[in-house]
């Protein structure tokens, strides 16, 4: 499991949705038996991880197909406790500068995988993304509204370039984000293309939130 630094090593076990206690997990209809023994297999955190995570997300983990990212994403949505009537993605920076940058065999995994987007999260509040960048490969220029969005790099290098918020699209800066650089965008700031010119693949976690409850 990618551990968040610091953190206690915990264990995990991989499961099937299909079975009874990916069925307890899911919190779909279980008879009390599987429930009990599911309590016994996961920590809190991990069952309130495997509710908040979205049902590819957690197949993919099992798979081993990315990174368990469970800890991190429990983490970030533990932000949103504290009572406030509007939310920043500026609150999400504290968690995901403790985040490690992922190994070569965690990287190797995801290069490998077809599929080069996975929405880890997806909810009224958080949305958090993986995101793997082939060489060569930009996002069109967009905003974040409200809440706004932060990234950071996981793996390899990856550019931002900063347009102004309005239909002329004008290019106002343009900076290189190394492994483990962190960056927050909203649209009192600018719209944003991010994307990978270099040779080599890279990695990236985004979260966003709407702002408000």
């Amino acid at each position: 499991m990618h551990q968040i630094k610091d953190e206690r090593k915990m264990k995990t076990f991989p499961f099937d949705r299909s079975s009874k206690i990916g069925t307890a997990i899911g919190n779909l209809a279980s008879d009390s038996f599987t429930f009990n023994f599911a309590e016994s297999l996961f920590t809190a955190w991990e069952r309130q991880a495997n509710s908040l995570l979205t049902d590819e997300a957690l197949t993919e983990i099992a798979q081993g197909g990315i990174p368990d990212l469970r800890r991190v994403c429990f983490d970030l949505y533990s932000t949103f406790l504290k009572p406030a009537d509007t939310y920043s993605a500026v609150q999400f920076i504290s968690i995901l500068k403790q985040l490690e940058t992922l190994d070569s065999i965690e990287a190797k995994r995801l290069i490998q995988n077809p599929v080069t987007k996975h929405v880890l999260v997806n909810n009224p509040l958080l949305k958090v993304v993986l995101l793997y960048w082939k060489p060569g490969t930009f996002s069109n220029v967009h905003g974040h509204p409200a809440g706004g969005c932060v990234f950071k790099v996981l793996k390899g290098r990856l550019r931002e370039k900063r347009y102004t918020p309005d239909a002329a699209q004008r290019l106002i800066s343009f900076s290189t984000l190394q492994s483990g650089g962190i960056a927050y965008i909203d649209d009192d700031m600018a719209h944003h293309a991010v994307g990978n010119p270099y040779s080599a693949s890279a990695i990236s976690l985004h979260v966003y939130t709407p702002g408000r409850k």
